[in-house]
């Protein structure tokens, strides 16, 4: 048995693992919340037009181009998250960095268009209690009831390569010419 980990220590060793990274993952949401502050202040200041300088600084698309330079490298749609989580719930309703940086950041970008003074703190329960698809659920059925629904189908076609099967909702074929989509069709 000195080989061999008894059940009380693999126990023991996993509950410390789950410790640790519930504790990783409020340093994480912190540290995403204060990325989102110094995003925010850098645009809002313009100074990231001074770090690229004066002949990109002034281009179209200046952000975007301060986003990808390679010690940044933040998608557009990341940053700009971050920057409404931390704009919203920091800025706007006033809650401490501290008290929402357990909840998941996605959570907390999703409930941005819904919440206000009045709702926030229910909000905030219920993104700390319930898993990210079942909030994102209750934001969707938002004045529905789900239980009472007398459901109206409808048909929602897909597109799926034949190549990569990648799958679309969006015709590809909409913007091809007549021969472009007999061609397709052919193959």
């Amino acid at each position: 048995m000195s080989g061999e980990l008894s059940e009380i220590q693999l126990g023991k060793r996993a509950f410390e693992r789950h410790q640790k990274i519930v504790r990783a993952k409020k340093i994480l949401g912190l540290s995403y919340l204060h990325l989102g502050k110094l995003l925010l202040e850098m645009r809002e200041s313009g100074d990231y037009k001074r770090i690229l300088g004066d002949d990109l600084g002034q281009r179209r698309g200046a952000w975007n181009l301060y986003l990808s330079l390679p010690e940044i490298s933040i998608a557009p749609s990341t940053a700009r998250g971050l920057m409404l989580v931390y704009q919203k719930w920091v800025k706007e309703l006033g809650y401490q960095e501290e008290k929402i940086k357990e909840i998941d950041r996605r959570k907390l970008l999703a409930l941005v268009p819904i919440v206000n003074k009045d709702n926030a703190d229910d909000w905030l329960n219920k993104a700390r209690t319930l898993s990210r698809n079942d909030l994102f659920r209750e934001i969707k059925q938002i004045g529905k009831d789900p239980v009472h629904c007398e459901h109206e189908w409808e048909e929602f076609p897909t597109w799926r390569c034949r190549i990569c099967s990648e799958i679309t909702h969006i015709n590809p074929f909409k913007n091809q010419t007549k021969k472009a989509q007999s061609r397709a069709k052919i193959q």
